[in-house]
């Protein structure tokens, strides 16, 4: 599974690599008050704080062998 995550991130990542503004890109005709899209708040979205401890597990889990050696 960890394998998996992390196939993800980096096809993702690599997608996205040459793009300067996703939200221009993605939502072009998206009209706002302020040019950029609202930053999500992980302490008070319970989807998006799900996300954040799932993905921290996962860093902390790809670098305990680092943590361990050092």
């Amino acid at each position: 599974m960890k394998e998996d995550m992390f196939s993800v991130i980096l096809n993702m990542h690599t997608a996205l690599q040459e793009i300067d503004r996703v939200d221009g890109l993605v939502f072009p005709l998206l009209k706002l008050k302020d040019p950029f899209l609202m930053v999500p708040d992980a302490q008070t979205n319970e989807k998006l704080g799900t996300y954040v401890r799932f993905t921290e597990r996962l860093i902390g889990e790809s670098i305990r062998s680092t943590r361990k050696e050092l």
